[in-house]
C-alpha cells in the first residue's frame, strides 16, 4: 500500500500563486545516484567552523547582562523614536552618567 506524500502548509508570507508555481518532483533512484555528499560540495572551512561551534556573533570582551527595568513610557518612546539601535543609545546615556568611581570601559 502506497502512502500519500505529506502536504506542507503554505506559509502566510508566500502568495498562493508563488506557492503553487513551485514543483518539487519526488527523488527518483536515478536522481539520488547523481547527488553528492555535502562534505564533497561545500568548503572544508565551513565544516571546521561548525565543528568548533563558532557560529553566530563573536563573543564580547565584556559581556552584557539582560535585566528588567522600569522606564517612564515617554522616556522609552523617545529612545525608540530614534530608530534602530535605540538600546545602544540608551546604554551610552547611562554610561555617560555613571559616577566616576565606576570603571567606564566598554
Amino acid at each position: 500500500m502506497k502512502t500519500k506524500p505529506k502536504k506542507t502548509k503554505k506559509p502566510a508570507s508566500i502568495s498562493k500563486a508563488d506557492w503553487e508555481d513551485v514543483t518539487s518532483p519526488p527523488l527518483s533512484a536515478a536522481l539520488l545516484e547523481t547527488m553528492r555528499p555535502a562534505k564533497e560540495m561545500l568548503p572544508k572551512a565551513m565544516f571546521k567552523t561548525l565543528k568548533e561551534g563558532r557560529v553566530g556573533r563573536p563573543p564580547l570582551e565584556q559581556k552584557k547582562r539582560a535585566i528588567s527595568i522600569r522606564i517612564d513610557e515617554n522616556v522609552l518612546a523617545a529612545f525608540r523614536a530614534t530608530g534602530r539601535g535605540w538600546q545602544a543609545r540608551m546604554h551610552e546615556v547611562l554610561r555617560q552618567h555613571m559616577p566616576n568611581s565606576y570603571n567606564r570601559s566598554d
